[in-house]
């Protein structure tokens, strides 16, 4: 029981992660077309985890 309520934690927790990374990446498109940059999508993934 122990390990199934600490595998349902660690899920959420990545998955909560996972989202904040996805919305830190949409941020940064949407400064780089406002700011007419270009950026690759490797580049933009690096920069939204760090």
């Amino acid at each position: 029981m122990q390990k199934i309520i600490v595998t349902f934690f660690l899920s959420l927790l990545f998955f909560s992660c996972s989202e904040q990374v996805y919305e830190y990446e949409e941020k940064i498109r949407e400064e780089l077309k406002a700011t007419n940059q270009t950026m690759s999508e490797i580049e933009i993934k690096k920069t939204a985890i760090y």
